[in-house]
C-alpha cells in the first residue's frame, strides 16, 4: 500500500465518516471536563477578586442596586456580573451559581461553534474544535472561578472560530450581525477581550484588502467597529476607577512570568512548544493551512504586542489576561489538521497524528496545570475559623488587613461586617490584645508572595501588619500560604475550629 493510497483514505475516513465518532468525542471531552471539576471542587475557594464580585451581585438586592453601585464602576466590564446576578436569582448557593453561570456560557459557545459548522458543511471539523476547546488548559482552570475571563475566553473562540471557519470555506458563511455581535460582547466581557476582537478585526481587514476577499473585510470592519464603539463608551465610565490596577507591574519579569503562565496553561512544559512549532512550520507548505497562519498568527502578534505598548502608560500584563486568547491557538492546530487532511503525500498521516497527540498531551499537562492554578489561588483560608470562633464579637474587634474590609469579610464570614475594623487605615494605634474582648484579633489574607507569612517570619512582624501590640503568650498566630489569623492565646486548644 503506497503513502498516496494510505493518506487518501485517511482523508475519506475523515470526510465520510460518520458524525456520531466526533459527537463521542465531544461527548467524552464534557466527561473529562465534569470530572476535572469534581476534583478541583475540594480545593477550590474564594479569592479577594471573586469575593468582589459576590458583593457585587449579591441576589438580596435589586439589580439595578447592585449595577450602579458595584457593576458599573468596576474597572471590568459588566456583562459578567449581570449574567451571574440573574442566574444567582434562582441558585443560592454562590459557588454553584458560578458553575451554573459557565455551564451556560460553555454551551452557547459549543452551541455556536457546531451550528456554524453544520451550515457549511463540516460538522466534524467543529465537533473536534469544540471537544479541544472544552478540555483545554484554560477551560478547565477558569471554568470554576467567579470572574469574567471564562466568559471573555469563550467569546474570544467563538470571534476566532468565525474567522477561521469563513477564511477557510472561502466565502464568508457567518452572518455581518454575528461578527458584530461577538465585537460588542468581546468588549463587555474584558478588556483583553476587546483587545482580541480588535487584534482579530485588524487582520481580517488587511488581509481581505490584500487578498481581494471582501468577506472577510467586511467582517473585520463589523466585528472591529462594534467592539471599539462599545469599548470607547464604557472606558469612558471608569475612568475614576483606573485607581485600582495599580496592583500590576511592568517589568520583564512580570511579563516573562505572564508569558510563562500562558505558556503552561495551553500546552504544559517549554519542550511542547518544539512540536508545535514543528507542525506550523510543516504547515506553511500547505495552501489551505497559509491564510489562517497568516490571519490568525497575525492577530496573536498583536494581542501581544498592543497589551506591551499600552502597559507603558498603564500597566496591563498578566498571564490570566492574556490567557483570554489562548484556546484559539489550539484551535489553530484544529485547523491546521484539517488542511492536512485536504492534501494527497507522505505528510498527512504524520502531520494528523502528530497534531492528536500534541492536543491530548496538552490537555493532559492542562488538567495538572489546572489543579496547580486551584492549589495555588490565594483563597482566604482563614475564613472559616474566623467564622465559628468570631461569633458575637462586638464592634471593631477584629482587626483585618488590607483591602479586605471592603471586600468581603461580612459576607464569606456570615459575621456583620460591623464586626471588623481596617487596620490599613492612615493613623490607626496600636491595639494592646489584652483590650480586645474577642477569641479573633486579627486576620490578614492575600498577602503577596513578597510578604513572608512562614514560620521564619517573627510573631512580632505579623502583629505590627496590623497595627497590633502583644506581650508574650497572649496571642497565638495561625498561619497558612497566603495569610494568617491573631487569635487568643489558648483558643485552639479548647476549639475544633482552628486546623490540626
Amino acid at each position: 500500500m503506497t503513502a498516496v493510497s494510505f493518506d487518501s483514505k485517511l482523508a475519506r475516513a475523515f470526510t465520510q465518516a460518520g458524525v456520531w465518532p466526533f459527537w463521542a468525542l465531544l461527548g467524552g471531552a464534557l466527561m473529562v471536563l465534569a470530572v476535572a471539576q469534581t476534583i478541583l471542587w475540594p480545593l477550590n475557594g474564594f479569592w479577594i477578586d471573586e469575593l468582589f464580585t459576590l458583593e457585587a451581585t449579591n441576589p438580596a438586592l435589586p439589580l439595578s442596586q447592585n449595577f450602579v453601585e458595584n457593576i458599573a464602576p468596576d474597572t471590568n466590564p459588566p456583562l459578567y456580573p449581570i449574567l451571574l446576578r440573574l442566574v444567582r436569582a434562582g441558585v443560592t448557593d454562590a459557588r454553584v451559581a458560578i458553575l451554573v453561570t459557565a455551564a451556560l456560557v460553555l454551551a452557547a459557545t459549543l452551541v455556536f461553534v457546531i451550528l456554524t459548522s453544520r451550515r457549511v458543511g463540516m460538522p466534524r471539523l467543529g465537533l473536534a474544535a469544540a471537544a479541544t476547546f472544552v478540555v483545554s488548559g484554560p477551560v478547565l482552570a477558569f471554568f470554576p472561578e467567579g470572574r469574567a475571563y471564562f466568559l471573555s475566553m469563550c467569546v474570544a473562540y467563538a470571534i476566532a472560530w468565525a474567522a477561521a471557519l469563513d477564511t477557510v470555506a472561502g466565502r464568508r458563511e457567518t452572518g455581518l450581525g454575528w461578527y458584530a455581535v461577538l465585537g460588542v460582547l468581546a468588549s463587555l466581557s474584558h478588556i483583553f477581550g476587546a483587545i482580541f476582537a480588535g487584534s482579530l478585526a485588524t487582520t481580517l481587514v488587511g488581509f481581505g484588502m490584500l487578498r481581494g476577499r471582501r468577506d472577510l473585510r467586511d467582517a473585520g470592519l463589523a466585528l472591529g467597529v462594534a467592539a471599539t464603539v462599545v469599548f470607547v463608551i464604557w472606558f469612558a465610565t471608569i475612568q475614576g476607577s483606573l485607581g485600582r490596577v495599580g496592583w500590576i507591574e511592568f517589568t520583564p519579569t512580570a511579563v516573562w512570568d505572564a508569558i510563562w503562565y500562558v505558556r503552561t496553561l495551553t500546552f504544559g512544559p517549554g519542550l511542547m512548544l518544539l512540536p508545535v512549532a514543528a507542525i506550523l512550520l510543516l504547515a506553511v507548505r500547505v495552501e489551505r493551512a497559509r491564510p489562517l497562519l497568516i490571519i490568525l498568527g497575525s492577530a496573536f502578534f498583536l494581542f501581544g504586542v498592543l497589551p506591551l505598548a499600552a502597559s507603558t502608560i498603564m500597566p496591563m500584563i498578566t498571564g490570566r489576561y492574556w490567557a483570554i486568547g489562548a484556546p484559539a491557538a489550539a484551535m489553530l492546530l484544529v485547523f491546521v489538521a484539517w488542511a492536512f487532511l485536504q492534501r494527497r503525500d507522505w505528510t498527512t498521516r504524520w502531520a494528523v497524528a502528530a497534531v492528536s497527540l500534541v492536543l491530548a498531551a496538552a490537555s493532559i499537562f492542562g488538567i495538572s496545570t489546572a489543579q496547580k492554578i486551584t492549589v495555588d489561588k490565594p483563597v482566604w483560608h482563614g475564613a472559616p475559623m474566623v467564622a465559628a470562633l468570631g461569633e458575637g464579637c462586638p464592634p471593631g474587634s477584629i482587626r483585618v488587613g488590607k483591602n479586605m474590609y471592603e471586600n468581603g469579610v461580612g459576607q464569606i464570614t456570615g459575621l456583620p461586617r460591623e464586626t471588623f475594623f481596617d487596620a490599613s487605615l492612615e493613623n490607626v494605634p496600636q491595639q494592646p490584645v489584652s483590650r480586645v474582648s474577642c477569641p479573633v484579633i486579627g486576620w490578614n489574607e492575600h498577602l503577596n508572595p513578597v510578604d513572608d507569612v512562614g514560620a521564619g517570619t517573627p510573631d512580632s512582624q505579623l502583629l505590627a501588619r496590623l497595627r497590633l501590640a502583644s506581650l508574650p503568650g497572649e496571642a497565638e498566630i495561625v498561619r497558612h500560604r497566603t495569610g494568617y489569623v491573631v487569635l487568643k492565646a489558648g483558643v485552639c486548644e479548647l476549639s475544633a475550629a482552628c486546623p490540626r
